[in-house]
Formats: C-alpha cells, structure tokens, sequence
C-alpha cells in the first residue's frame, strides 16, 4: 500500500497521493467542473495501467500473454482518451495533472506496440506539449532507458 507521510501524518493510496502532489504544483484546475473532467482523464488512463508490468516486469510467455490482453482492451480505451482531448492539452490550454498520467501512458505504449497510438491520433501533439514544459525534458533527457522489455526488462542510465 502506497504511504506519503505530510508532516507526520500518513496520506494513503496511489490516487489520493498524486491529487495532493498535484495541487500542491498546482497541476488541479481552480474549477471544480474542471477539476472532476481532470480527474476524469487521469482515471480512465488508469486502466492503461498493465503497461507498467509489460514494460517493467513481464517476460517470455507471460509477456507474450499480457501484451495481448493489453493490446485488445487498450484501443478502446484511447480513444475514449481522444474523444476528450481538446489540445495542446487534455482541458485547453493549460496543462494539469491529467496530461501528465496520459502522457506517462502513451510514453509506455509507444515501447510496447506503437501502432495502438493510431487510435489516439492527436497521442503525438499531447507528448509534444508535455515535454516542452519546464524541467520535463530536462528529465526525460536523464531518465534511465528501459530495454530487454519482454525479456530481461531492465533500466539503463543514459
């Protein structure tokens, strides 16, 4: 169970500790409409979460078995994501927490099996405008790669 002690006091479960992280960046729209559609999109990412496994763990036949499950439910549910997104990101103009869990996502599918992107056609112009913010492509310049996905999945620093 994921635990983020704030002063002492312990903050429960992954959803709840990305929310609080988010407002404190201030990555939560100040509309609470807004800020429920936000929510929404970061949720319905959330059911991409297999590809975490496939990229970070899975290997052989499991891989093979998982990245197949994954392939037939994934496409639904980009575009849904797409049928939501109104550019550069998901709400507009301003980027909340919601592109970043999308981007996250899309990141690992692209490792995956790349053509799934094609039912989120507009998958390239979100990633664009996520890592144009600041400190982001700083990151994801440093960021270990992963490789021997299906294999031997491991990170290596660049």
């Amino acid at each position: 169970l994921p635990v983020l002690l704030v002063d002492g006091k312990p903050l429960a479960q992954s959803g709840s500790i990305l929310r609080y992280a988010a407002s404190l960046a201030k990555l939560v729209p100040a509309d609470p409409f807004e800020a429920a559609l936000c929510d929404s999109v970061a949720e319905a990412a959330s059911d991409l979460v297999l590809a975490m496994p496939l990229v970070n763990m899975f290997r052989g036949d499991t891989f093979t078995e998982k990245k197949a499950a994954f392939c037939a439910t994934c496409p639904t549910v980009l575009k849904n994501l797409a049928k939501q997104y109104k550019g550069p990101f998901f709400l507009g103009d301003n980027p909340y927490y919601c592109d970043l869990a999308v981007y996250h996502y899309l990141s690992l599918i692209k490792l995956i099996e790349p053509s799934l992107l094609a039912d989120f056609p507009k998958a390239d112009v979100l990633m664009a405008a996520v890592e144009a913010l600041p400190g982001v492509s700083d990151y994801l310049a440093n960021r270990p790669e992963p490789v021997d996905i299906g294999v031997a999945p491991k990170l290596v620093p660049k």
